[in-house]
């Protein structure tokens, strides 16, 4: 309910070409404790082939997945599972530039004209393009984020944090501040799940207030061409 009064609802409305809302689902599946490593990478896979900005998900959904394992296996369990996923979509885009000419590669993406324009598009409409992204759901990966931290429960802590920050990263080399910053939706939902089991009638109290008040707000994208009302 937190995130279906969010901007990943309201997507395909401001940009029915739009892809993302694919690969957050096979994100979100990547999320189930205990899934099978081979349907992990699959999945993983799937979701890069489907759009390549789902890399910037993955540190914080791969820390989640590893967090319990002991010293350096969970590093070793974790390149295990996303490094076939990157050899196969590598492979796949050397063939399609064999193909086919592709204006969107890295050279394009890494170009220091591009990253200098979207820092000068993007980051002036930051604050409103982050808010509109879930609005007042950003309110519980942040109070997660804080109450690990206080109870020094840091492997939550710095899921939370990757969850939140890297996907940030993509804004050096892309726009629309708001459809990039739903990458950060694993948050909202691991963030929920740890404060329902700390604190449940809090939590459902605040969610209920959350999904209440989303409900009235307007649904904005905010990109290089600023605030764009869709609801």
């Amino acid at each position: 309910m937190l995130l279906s009064f969010s901007f990943p609802l309201f997507l395909n409305l401001a940009g029915p070409g739009y892809v993302d809302s694919m690969s957050w689902l096979l994100i979100l599946i990547c999320l189930i404790p205990g899934l099978n490593r081979y349907l992990f990478s699959f999945l993983l896979l799937l979701s890069l082939l489907n759009q390549e900005s789902s890399v910037f998900a993955f540190p914080g959904i791969l820390y989640w997945r590893h967090r319990n394992d002991e010293g350096s296996a969970g590093i070793i369990k974790a390149l295990k599972e996303f490094l076939p996923s990157l050899l196969v979509y590598s492979i796949f885009r050397m063939y399609l530039s064999y193909q086919a000419p592709i204006k969107y590669d890295w050279d394009y993406y890494l170009n220091a004209n591009n990253i200098s324009g979207n820092i000068h598009s993007n980051f002036p409409n930051l604050l409103k393009g982050t808010f509109f992204a879930f609005r007042l759901a950003w309110i519980i990966p942040v109070w997660a984020l804080i109450q690990s931290a206080i109870r020094k429960q840091y492997k939550i802590t710095i899921a939370l944090v990757l969850m939140l920050l890297v996907p940030f990263f993509q804004l050096f080399i892309a726009y629309d501040i708001s459809r990039l910053l739903c990458l950060c939706f694993p948050a909202v939902l691991v963030g929920f799940d740890y404060l329902f089991k700390e604190k449940p009638r809090q939590t459902v109290i605040v969610c209920i207030i959350i999904i209440l008040v989303n409900l009235i707000l307007p649904v904005c994208i905010v990109g290089k061409d600023g605030l764009m009302r869709i609801v």
